[in-house]
């Protein structure tokens, strides 16, 4: 447990420091999960919803790694 809370704080201050790097990886990476995995759906509404559940997914991790407070509302020390 002490491991992973280390490791999410290094996280927390890279994402603190670079917040439009991480803002753009999110960004792109569903994108390509999605292109990626896109032979696979099997209709236009699946993929739809998988989009959405893979947003609200890295919404939340998004959430996780600032503490609670949104990256664009922090204030810098």
């Amino acid at each position: 447990m002490k491991k992973i809370r280390k490791y999410l704080k290094k996280l927390d201050s890279f994402a603190a420091k670079h917040p439009y790097l991480v803002l753009g990886i999110i960004l792109v990476l569903p994108g390509l999960m999605l292109s990626i995995l896109l032979p696979f759906f099997e209709t236009i509404s699946s993929w739809l919803w998988d989009h959405v559940f893979i947003w609200i997914f890295f919404i939340i991790f998004l959430d996780a790694i600032s503490g609670g407070t949104p990256l664009w509302r922090r204030r810098r020390k």
